[in-house]
């Protein structure tokens, strides 16, 4: 005879299996509901295939920093060529302007040029483009120890070199943030590095050159360096593209539909017309002011040595505080530097000039330029990572404009030495207020985040209390965390 306790055994077993698989399909569905939220939320960024955060990202990090040096390296060093090319009248025909002009076409081609190496990159590959930027950078470099005149200048320097510089930066600039995720601003941080450490190298190195076997050897020394740096990079580098099925467009102007990428395209065009101002015109800056040209090249490296420190711990902070937060902190503490220690620079004996010069340069090189640590990141941030490669090329093209013009308005607002007390006020004055506006953009910026933060928060609360409600268990539901206007948000700290 059965025994009915016997026949209800298996239903008093399975009654505990049968309730973790409800808890089970709960979990899912929570799961599932936090998944539709996030991708609901105007930050596409949340919820995407991470980077390995390392492994051979770090050989990728290496090589792109050697690249940084032979790219950024070498524009930046144009200040000690400007300084010379003013001083020993090198080019009687040109002006002061023209100079400039070259200097500012160095980026400026090469930003512009970004929605086409972009789509270079998508028919080729970026190895590929970084080889023909290779080639093209040596050559160029090689033609401007022959010029005479300064057309020539301008086409060897100004437009070959930059379309070298394109091909190899634009091609490889959002690659370092596709192998880290948790350490991306840091790694990107490292990777800006590279331009400091290239400007400080190069800056002293051209400079004994120039003295003593003359301009035309200093270029070719550059051009040999850095066509063995980059071919050895060029072979290391290696992108993920096909893993995070990158959005490879030219040119997304669906991205333009929000108000948070539009400001943010504008916090880099402020903070650049301020940063070029300086960047180009230190060197010219401390002939300016009575310092010799060695003095002058020496303020010059200690801009690049800040950025070598500088950088990465801009990076790092900005990892660990916020992205935004750090480059709003930056942006206005460059501003008050030119204020409290640029501007007086001028005033005093030369061993004042000298050491306030130097004091500036080793402070500001540090931080003035946490768009370029920073822009990778925060863009990505903005837009999501796949659409990173879309956006980046509307930034850099946005890029041209500043840093085209940068130069030659401060060279034109420069009065003349030996006729004005302070021919360099009024330049320094225009980098005083592009960094505050930048500040002021960055704010916004940082303002709209938050807000699409919290609208983010409340949409899934919402979400959370209607599947609660329509379980049976009658557990308790979650609150709504109060709304918070947007001019509140301005003062509020949180990690952005």
């Amino acid at each position: 005879m059965v025994d009915l306790e016997d026949l209800r055994a298996p239903n008093d077993k399975r009654a505990p299996y049968n309730a973790s698989l409800n808890d089970l399909d709960d979990d899912r569905n929570e799961n599932r509901l936090a998944l539709v939220v996030s991708n609901e939320g105007p930050n596409p960024s949340v919820n995407e295939e991470v980077g390995p955060d390392g492994g051979y990202g770090w050989v990728v990090l290496g090589a792109l920093i050697a690249v940084n040096i032979c790219t950024w390296g070498i524009i930046s060093v144009y200040a000690v060529y400007l300084a010379h090319f003013i001083a020993d009248n090198t080019f009687p025909e040109a002006t002061r302007l023209q100079l400039a002009f070259v200097a500012g076409l160095q980026v400026s081609v090469a930003m512009a040029l970004g929605p086409a190496i972009n789509k270079l990159v998508r028919m080729t590959s970026m190895r590929t483009s970084m080889a023909m930027g290779v080639v093209l950078q040596a050559g160029c470099l090689i033609a401007c120890s022959f010029v005479t005149k300064v057309w020539q200048l301008f086409l060897a320097q100004g437009v070959g070199f930059s379309i070298a510089h394109g091909l190899l930066f634009t091609a490889s600039a959002g690659v370092v943030s596709q192998w880290f995720t948790k350490r991306r601003s840091f790694a990107n941080g490292l990777l800006t590095a590279g331009g400091g450490l290239g400007g400080l190298i190069f800056s002293l190195s051209v400079e004994r050159t120039i003295v003593t076997a003359g301009m035309p050897w200093a270029y070719r020394m550059t051009a040999i360096v850095c066509f063995v740096i980059n071919t050895i990079a060029t072979c290391l580098v290696k992108d993920r593209s096909a893993e995070i099925k990158a959005n490879q467009k030219s040119f997304d102007l669906t991205l333009f539909r929000r108000w948070d990428f539009r400001i943010l395209l504008l916090w880099g065009i402020t903070q650049l017309l301020g940063y070029t101002a300086i960047l180009f015109s230190i060197g010219d800056y401390s002939r300016a002011i009575g310092l010799s040209s060695q003095q002058a090249s020496i303020v010059a490296a200690c801009l690049s040595l800040g950025m070598v420190f500088g950088r990465p711990s801009v990076g790092y902070f900005s990892d660990i505080y916020g992205r935004i937060n750090v480059s709003l902190l930056c942006g206005f503490t460059t501003g008050l530097m030119i204020i409290v220690l640029w501007v007086p620079a001028d005033y005093g004996n030369e061993t004042a000039k000298y050491a306030l010069s130097i004091l500036f340069a080793l402070m500001a090189g540090a931080i003035c330029a946490s768009f370029w640590v920073t822009m990778t990141p925060v863009t990505v941030e903005v837009v999501g990572l796949k659409n990173m490669n879309a956006a980046l090329s509307i930034v850099w093209f946005s890029t041209c404009i500043p840093t085209c013009f940068s130069t030659p308005i401060a060279l034109q607002l420069r009065g003349t030495v030996g006729v004005d007390a302070h021919p360099y006020l009024k330049p320094q004055m225009f980098s005083f207020t592009m960094y505050m506006a930048s500040t002021f953009c960055l704010w916004n910026v940082r303002a709209m985040t938050l807000k699409a933060r919290k609208s983010r928060e409340a949409e899934r609360c919402r979400q959370m209390e209607k599947h609660q409600a329509d379980t049976p268990t009658g557990s308790e539901t979650g609150t709504l965390e109060p709304k918070l206007g947007i001019w509140d948000l301005y003062f509020k700290w949180e990690k952005v």
